[in-house]
């Protein structure tokens, strides 16, 4: 090498990784598993805690989109002796988050059906109530309050803090409802982006797909995916 010739250039050292800061990583992954669950329970159960839930839900949504696409990048870094330690570390993590993640998930949708039976349940009273008014009146009420008190002392609620009461809905020149001339409306949290609804149409005649979403059959009620 003359004296002319630059010296090779090195890649800088990155910081060395203690135990300490590889278990926090993991730790952070392995978190998934319990907080999907107790996320979901938030998000039906506690009004004042039900915005803890969708923030801790966005926050596991932000670290499995964040282990999926930095998954193929920490699979080249550990092609890379440079970076190889750290990469085969993360890559890891990644993979834990996912697998962790797909398993809370799992964990997560018993919650959800049971307050979904719950709300369900809750509304067998206004339900019988309005076909009771519709056969002595030969239409259906014209609100829930016209229920009050002759069919019902107080009109039930559907108990979750996203919906504090079940939504009536008549036909309109837009929707017709699938033929029915009534409808009951109940907005889910959502754990994640989207406007699922859980409906219910007294024929019972749920389309597959409709109200912006696919429909779900749950007992005589329907869930929405959007």
């Amino acid at each position: 090498m003359s004296e002319t010739d630059p010296a090779p250039v090195t890649p800088p050292e990155p910081p060395s990784w203690g135990w300490a800061t590889r278990l926090r990583w993991l730790g952070l992954a392995v978190a998934t598993l319990g907080l999907m669950p107790m996320a979901e329970w938030l998000g039906w159960h506690d009004s004042e805690f039900s915005l803890v839930g969708g923030l801790i839900s966005y926050g596991l949504t932000f670290v499995v989109v964040a282990a999926v696409l930095g998954f193929p990048v920490f699979l080249i870094g550990c092609c890379l002796p440079h970076y190889q330690k750290r990469a085969s570390w993360l890559l890891l993590c990644s993979f834990v988050a996912i697998i962790c993640f797909g398993y809370s998930f799992s964990l997560s949708l018993p919650i959800k059906r049971q307050a979904l039976h719950q709300v369900m349940a809750r509304a067998e009273p206004l339900i019988i109530a309005i076909h009771r008014f519709e056969r002595e009146h030969g239409n259906p009420p014209p609100n829930l309050a016209a229920l009050v008190p002759d069919y019902l002392a107080a009109v039930p609620t559907p108990g979750i803090p996203t919906s504090r009461e079940y939504y009536y809905r008549r036909p309109a020149p837009e929707d017709d409802l699938e033929g029915n001339l009534w409808m009951l409306d109940v907005n889910p949290p959502i754990l994640g982006i989207g406007f699922d609804r859980f409906i219910y149409l007294p024929k019972q005649n749920y389309p597959r797909e409709g109200w912006g979403g696919v429909l779900e059959r749950m007992g005589t009620w329907a869930y929405v995916h959007e």
